[in-house]
């Protein structure tokens, strides 16, 4: 749940909910279908997803199963689902801090960890692109600014410049 949402349902036990507190609550659920057909969507397209990136690393980056293994390429994978995924859940939650709260930062001290950062954000900046084109144009542009959170936290990693699109 949006956690502005759960800190208001938390705030009004023993009160009835004020007019805003309402308008809130419609507002929310008002979209819910939409987003759940988002959220059903991501999940469909998913599989083609982590296909065409499996793909693009192995193409790309053909020395990550000599430096790292050869599960090194489904680690990756498992690491652009679980981004997807939180994005996913942000865009049902309609959080925008969500993915930065539970994902964002985690994937950071990973970086740091990893010894080629600069593959690693070409991987996700392509993965996100690939997002961008295999959504459709509604759907994409709801779950896509989730998933940017990851990229950009990246980026700030690496000390490069922000790439995101002003709102």
């Amino acid at each position: 749940m949006n956690r502005n949402l759960a800190h208001m349902l938390t705030h009004s036990e023993g009160r009835y909910f004020s007019e805003l507190e309402e308008e809130q609550l419609r507002g929310y659920a008002a979209g819910l279908q939409q987003r759940l057909e988002i959220l059903d969507a991501a999940e469909r397209a998913e599989d083609a997803l982590l296909a065409e990136m499996d793909r693009f690393m192995r193409e790309k980056f053909p020395e990550m199963a000599t430096e790292h293994g050869e599960d090194s390429y489904d680690r990756a994978k498992r690491d652009y689902a679980m981004a997807y995924r939180y994005a996913s859940l942000a865009t049902l939650m309609r959080d925008p801090d969500f993915v930065n709260e539970k994902l964002a930062v985690w994937l950071r001290s990973i970086l740091f960890a990893l010894t080629n950062r600069e593959r690693t954000l070409t991987c996700f900046e392509h993965f996100l692109g690939l997002v961008e084109r295999t959504l459709p144009d509604p759907d994409a542009a709801e779950l896509v600014p989730h998933l940017e959170v990851v990229v950009e936290e990246m980026r700030r990693a690496l000390g490069r410049p922000s790439e995101r699109k002003a709102a």
